[in-house]
């Protein structure tokens, strides 16, 4: 079955919303995945993610192995413009991308003027996962608005960027929001507001 793009998309729509709603809590997006053609040059996940929240009045980039493939891809696809992370709207970071610190680091974060202005970034984890029990993997712990005490999940890779994500954040309402995704359809919110913690 193929994508449809009025539906499908409309469902991811509601999803990240609903992850929007509910930060540090993983919703699905594999039934939408499936319905995506393999061997692109950008995951699924991202791919998804792109054509629902892109038009041709935004502007992005990627950070990855296939950095230039992806921007084509994305850009036929979604008309959105290719700009450099310090002025895009939306950051792609993917799990094979080995700076994607520094491009985290660059993103924009608005000004008190606009804080609204502040970028996007899409991070693409090895795996993200509730956390049922620590099993080896760091955790991290979610709190602030939208969550009673905490949530937490397990995630997989480098985690560095946590650090990163608390100085981008350190002057509210200033900053940067994130959605963590990883290759199994997996996705999370974490708004500006969102305070991460690693281990708990």
């Amino acid at each position: 079955m193929k994508l449809d793009p009025v539906h499908d998309l409309q469902s991811v729509f509601r999803k990240i919303m609903r992850a929007a709603s509910f930060p540090g809590e993983i919703v699905d997006l594999e039934p939408e995945c499936g319905r995506l053609a393999a061997g692109l040059p950008v995951s699924r996940e991202i791919l998804l993610i792109a054509l629902t929240l892109l038009d041709a009045e935004t502007g992005f980039c990627f950070a990855s192995g296939h950095s230039e493939e992806c921007e084509t891809l994305v850009s036929r696809m979604t008309f959105a413009r290719r700009r450099e992370p310090g002025e895009a709207d939306f950051i792609f970071i993917s799990s094979d991308c080995p700076f994607g610190v520094r491009v985290l680091e660059a993103a924009r974060t608005g000004t008190l003027a606009d804080p609204h202005r502040g970028a996007t970034v899409v991070l693409e984890l090895p795996f993200i996962t509730p956390a049922v029990d620590s099993g080896g993997h760091e955790v991290l712990t979610f709190s602030g608005p939208g969550i009673r005490t905490s949530r937490r999940m397990k995630a997989g890779g480098d985690l560095s960027w946590v650090d990163t994500r608390a100085v981008k954040n350190a002057e509210y309402p200033l900053g940067i929001d994130m959605i963590l995704i990883d290759g199994n359809g997996r996705l999370a919110f974490a708004p500006r507001t969102t305070r991460i913690e690693r281990g708990g």
